[in-house]
């Protein structure tokens, strides 16, 4: 868990961008613990909006996003907030004399970077549902602030053939200084998929593979950021500053 407290908090150093009126916001937590039973958990520090056009949009969307990681897409958790759904799970956990005797630890700790119109949620998951194993990954989520419309890459990016040559210098950069070999990679660097988490903000474009996307789980997520003045040119209006 330190390494996973590490990644999290190294995120939130960045400063975000926006050309719209600012969204106020502030890091939202709570803990379910049950300690009748000792093996179910849930951390959860969130990023809730305030004030701002269409917050409350965007907080729907945001809380969405969230319960999904945390509680899958179970309809039984469809209508209900995050802290709703993760206080059912455990109630329907615990009716189960089998899931009752497994351990279930769910933590997720998330943040908002802003870009022109884009809001970029960006989160650091960690799940541990037996006493042997444990899984912790990250994602990226780019929302339109102004109506809190998911985003694909092909809304941020313009020209990804530009992007994926940018990506093959400051990945090799990344390499040099993490002391990584290529010959550890699934693919050669001029070969390189552009990683699925992509977001964008004052420093640049965020650019993260996780374990096991381009290289072994053993070197885990590879993240760095393309600086925003080479990476304007491949920025759809909507993302500039």
């Amino acid at each position: 868990m330190k390494n996973f407290l590490s990644i999290f908090f190294s995120f939130i150093i960045f400063a975000g961008c926006s050309t719209s009126e600012p969204l106020v916001w502030h890091q939202t937590y709570f803990i379910v613990n049950d300690t009748a039973v000792g093996k179910n958990y849930a951390e959860v520090i969130y990023p809730l909006i305030t004030e701002g056009p269409n917050y409350d949009s965007i907080n729907a969307r945001i809380d969405f996003l969230i319960r999904k990681h945390l509680c899958g897409n179970d309809l039984r958790f469809a209508n209900m907030n995050i802290r709703q759904a993760i206080d059912s799970l455990f109630v329907w956990k615990k009716q189960d004399s089998t899931l009752n005797q497994t351990l279930y630890d769910l933590r997720f700790y998330g943040y908002l970077k802003e870009c022109g119109n884009v809001i970029a949620l960006r989160g650091s998951v960690y799940h541990r549902t037996n006493d042997s194993s444990s899984n912790i990954y990250s994602c990226v989520y780019n929302i339109d602030r102004r109506d809190s419309r998911m985003l694909t890459r092909d809304d941020i990016i313009s020209d990804t053939t530009l992007l994926k040559k940018l990506n093959q210098v400051y990945f090799s950069r990344y390499l040099i200084d993490k002391v990584i070999s290529e010959e550890s990679l699934f693919v050669p660097i001029d070969e390189l998929p552009l990683p699925q988490n992509i977001s964008v903000d004052s420093t640049g474009i965020n650019m993260q593979y996780g374990p096991n996307e381009i290289a072994p789980l053993s070197i885990g997520e590879m993240q760095y950021y393309i600086p925003y003045d080479d990476a304007e040119p491949v920025l759809k209006k909507i993302v500039r500053k």
